[in-house]
């Protein structure tokens, strides 16, 4: 599904990857962006760079800092692309482009939320995160675990808790669509899609 996995479970051969598919576009992006407005250049980053970055986005949220680091410098050196002349948050400012770690977040918590919708209504109606945090009732339903030495990936632990340190108004939304926009008003600081 274009994601590389590796024995230890870092990710490192999938960053390098994709920075090796990025390079070209993203040379021809600096390339031509004398002949784009900005908003044409913010399109260009989202839609042929920033989603290669997202793709697999749940998994790489829960990885060590090296991936998203690397995957933060494509992103920095595109926003000086779309306007040289600003700083980078100003530049996310202007052309509303939250930071690659805040999107991974996102969609990451998106992710954790269709999971445990679909599979814990039988277990807990009401989805309550104080009863989420239960490791057995979401090794269940929703969570899995490898472990590696001291490496552990855990979605059951690491969602839960993540999904508690959300505001109430998020995490008790009644569908994907509400809570959706809640958590890119929370996290994204953007506005509610209509």
């Amino acid at each position: 599904m274009g994601v590389i996995l590796d024995n230890q479970l870092n990710f490192k051969p999938h960053t390098s990857k994709i920075k090796q598919k990025l390079y070209p576009i993203v040379t021809n992006f600096q390339r031509n962006r004398k002949f784009l407005t900005p908003q044409l250049a913010t399109l260009w980053y989202i839609g042929l760079i920033r989603s290669n970055l997202e793709y697999s986005s749940p998994v790489l949220f829960t990885t060590n800092d090296y991936v998203k680091k690397e995957f933060l410098k494509i992103e920095n050196r595109c926003l000086k692309i779309i306007d040289f002349e600003s700083p980078k948050e100003n530049t996310r400012k202007n052309h509303n482009i939250p930071a690659l770690t805040l999107r991974f977040e996102y969609l990451y918590l998106l992710t954790f939320y269709k999971i445990v919708n679909d599979l814990v209504p039988v277990i807990d109606s009401s989805l309550l995160p104080e009863k989420l945090t239960s490791e057995t009732r979401l090794a269940k339903s929703s969570g899995f675990r490898l472990s590696k030495e001291n490496f552990r990936f855990a979605l059951a632990n690491f969602g839960a808790k993540k999904f508690n340190e959300l505001p109430n108004h998020v995490k008790l939304s009644q569908s994907v669509v509400s809570f959706k926009n809640a958590a890119r008003s929370h996290i994204l600081k953007l506005p509610q899609l209509n």
